[in-house]
This record gives C-alpha cells, structure tokens and sequence, in this order.
C-alpha cells in the first residue's frame, strides 16, 4: 500500500507542475463560462447579484473560474502523469550512451574501411585537421577508402578495430 501511496504522490508532484501558469493564463477561456453560467443560475432566483457588489461577484467569478480551471487541468495532467513518469523513466534508461567505445574487429573490406572512415569520430577530427591546415573543404560523404585499403593490407592491418587503435 505504501508503494502505490507514494506512486501517486508522484503522479501527483508531476501533474502539479505548470497548472498553476496554464489556470492563470486560461481561465478566461475554460473556466469563466461554466463559472459565469453557474453564478447566473444561482443569482436567478434572487434576481439579484451574488454578493450584492457587482465588484465583489466579478472577484468571485474570477476566483471560481481559476480553481475551475485549475482543477480540470490538474485532472487531465493527473491522468496522464502515469504514462508521463513511465517514458521518462524510459528515456533515463535509454539515454545511456549506446556507441561502443571502440570499433569490434571487423574484417578489413573496401566496405568495411569506407564505413568506418565516413563515421568515425576520430577520422572525421583527423580529416578537419588536415583540411584547416591544407586550407580547403571535405565535401560531405567523400572517402578515400578505395586507395587506403590497399595500402592498409600492405601494412598488416588486419580489421577495423586495429585500424582505430592506429589512429
């Protein structure tokens, strides 16, 4: 009992968040209707004002739109709060960095070493490096796998793992 107690008292401290900002910013729109026609319904029968100050019934109606607001969103956000706290407890556990730190040994291919070439990390500061030194532009997608694969077979390199620790 004391789990979902505190489950919903987070589903609570969640939905509470920015209803106060969203009450005051549209009680005009959602609350004043229902508020003005429930004090019109009471007044009815008197036929006179509520509080007999045509200031005070503005205050009240005021009043009574904003808790009528407010408590329609903080519903709404309460119902959905479950679903809120299950995706961000989602995304805390899939915004763990999912890249391998190091390339896996992959057999050395033209393919091979032109993938990695266009998105390694490593390749891509070399390739800036050189280029600000060279003074020009690496044109996006452009790769020199074709003749570095040769020359990295001629070198013993034996997979793309090697090639990274190389670099």
């Amino acid at each position: 009992m004391g789990e979902t107690i505190r489950f919903w008292r987070r589903c609570a401290a969640h939905a509470l968040k920015g209803t106060v900002a969203f009450a005051n910013n549209w009680s005009w729109f959602f609350g004043v209707p229902p508020v003005a026609a429930m004090l019109q319904f009471i007044a009815s029968g008197s036929g006179a004002s509520m509080t007999g100050s045509a200031y005070l019934d503005a205050l009240v109606t005021g009043f009574f739109a904003f808790v009528v607001t407010w408590f329609a969103i903080f519903a709404i956000r309460l119902i959905k709060a479950p679903a809120d706290l299950y995706k961000l407890a989602g995304a805390e556990i899939t915004s763990e960095p999912t890249k391998l730190a190091r390339p896996l040994p992959i057999s050395l291919s033209v393919e091979s070493v032109g993938s990695y070439m266009r998105t390694s990390e490593r390749v891509d500061r070399l390739d800036k490096a050189i280029a600000k030194m060279a003074r020009t532009h690496i044109r996006p997608g452009e790769t020199l796998a074709y003749g570095m694969f040769k020359e990295l077979k001629t070198l013993g390199v034996a997979n793309i793992a090697e090639l990274d620790a190389l670099l």
